[in-house]
């Protein structure tokens, strides 16, 4: 889905944009013989993409580099690219750094280049999730639902920010692209364990950041005893990608 529409040739120079695996590179890789492929990634997950680079001949090998907005500065000044792509995280896309990207990757693109972006966000949030499931699995009255529908209309005010995606579109206009774009869903099954609780509420997640900001620390405790309530049962969340499409006019 991420290269459907990509005009290849061999000779083409490919960025592809915070791969978090080789995935989504194999596509460009096998397109662009006599070209090139950058990996432009987080420093996150430099140790994983190096790992799997060892199975390919180092003739083959894609350079790696950091996706910061410096390391896109210091590449050569001749290097254009004829097509940029990648699956871009919501919390990187909600990044102010992946606004400031635009402007210089722009100025390091052919006329007609093109750009294909998949950005994909939760539709709704844990808590969701979590109340969707209690009422399918658990019989207990004494339940305080209400307490989950306050967390449930913060957490739409977090996740449903598809303003940030107007304003991304409206500044690829405004440098010179010409820019369509199409929505779809999916939902995604996840199994709930200590892990999948932990990776929601420990210190260090995003969502216990987004919580803490709102409400006290025993809003935490709260949610993880409910959690435990589901342990071994499978909660659905549903995802909302966009694929964005542009050329290159400039």
């Amino acid at each position: 889905k991420l290269w459907s529409g990509i005009t290849w040739k061999k000779n083409h120079r490919v960025l592809v944009l915070t791969p978090s695996s080789l995935l989504w590179s194999l596509k460009p890789l096998r397109e662009v013989i006599e070209g090139g492929v950058i990996l432009a990634a987080s420093k996150d997950n430099h140790p994983r993409l190096l790992a799997e680079l060892e199975v390919l001949a180092p003739m083959e090998r894609p350079v790696l580099i950091d996706s910061k907005v410096e390391s896109i500065k210091k590449l050569e000044d001749n290097l254009k690219f004829e097509v940029i792509g990648g699956r871009i995280p919501w919390k990187t896309f909600s990044e102010k750094s992946f606004s400031e990207l635009w402007p210089i990757l722009t100025e390091k693109c052919t006329a007609n280049a093109e750009l294909s972006l998949i950005i994909s966000n939760p539709c709704s949030g844990p808590a969701l999730s979590l109340k969707k499931s209690l009422e399918v699995y658990d019989n207990d009255e004494n339940i305080d639902f209400s307490f989950l529908n306050n967390i449930i209309i913060q957490e739409n005010k977090w996740l449903n920010n598809q303003d940030q995606k107007k304003i991304f579109v409206l500044q690829l206009k405004k440098l010179g692209w010409n820019v369509s774009f199409e929505d779809w869903t999916e939902f995604v099954y996840l199994k709930v364990d200590s892990l999948i609780i932990k990776r929601w509420l420990n210190p260090g997640s995003d969502y216990r950041k987004i919580i803490l900001k709102h409400y006290k620390e025993d809003t935490l405790i709260r949610l993880e005893k409910l959690f435990k309530k589901l342990d071994g049962h499978t909660i659905k969340q549903k995802l909302l990608h966009t694929k964005i499409f542009a050329i290159n006019n400039n």
